[in-house]
């Protein structure tokens, strides 16, 4: 008899835990797209490390970017590995992200597509994320930069991780950058 007695504990936790859990499942979901309308959906690519990787492309060049929304840059890449890129020279701006702080060198893209988001002229950081892009590369990823705060705010991101999937406005009012003297 104890020994029965001694499950019931038990079983009332696994009725309130099932209860718990029909109750979660029953709801009826919001409407995810109500605040995504009017912006590109980008598939977000999950990497077997968590993170969360965009592909877009740069003048051309495709590229490999990790979601950072702790960057307080716009497009950062990595100095030695983004030779493509036409160096304008070297900053005073400190980046601050995903692994670390650093400085560098800036470039200009001429045009950058992030899914159906055109943008031209745009400035990014050229930094030493080489920490970064060989953990990824360890981990059998090609990384090419970071894409962060900076640019995602312009762009109104809206990041939808049960879809995996980066809502973009694609009527952003990101300023094109100044020519270069």
């Amino acid at each position: 008899m104890y020994r029965a007695l001694s499950w019931l504990p038990l079983v009332g936790l696994l009725a309130i835990l099932g209860s718990a859990m029909n109750s979660l499942t029953a709801q009826t979901p919001t409407a995810v797209g109500s605040e995504q309308a009017g912006r590109t959906a980008i598939p977000l690519i999950r990497l077997s490390s968590g993170h969360y990787m965009v592909q877009a492309t740069m003048d051309s060049v495709p590229v490999n970017l990790i979601l950072d929304t702790g960057a307080n840059v716009g497009i950062a890449f990595d100095k030695a590995t983004a030779k493509w890129l036409k160096q304008q020279g070297d900053s005073t701006n400190v980046a601050i992200g995903l692994g670390g702080a650093g400085s560098g060198g800036h470039a200009r893209i001429s045009r950058a597509t992030i899914g159906d988001v055109v943008l031209d002229s745009l400035d990014v950081a050229t930094v030493d994320l080489s920490h970064i892009v060989q953990a990824f590369q360890f981990a059998g990823t090609q990384i090419d930069g970071v894409i962060g705060s900076v640019l995602l705010a312009r762009l109104k991101a809206v990041i939808d991780l049960g879809s995996e999937t980066l809502y973009l406005d694609p009527q952003h009012d990101f300023p094109r950058a100044p020519p270069r003297r």
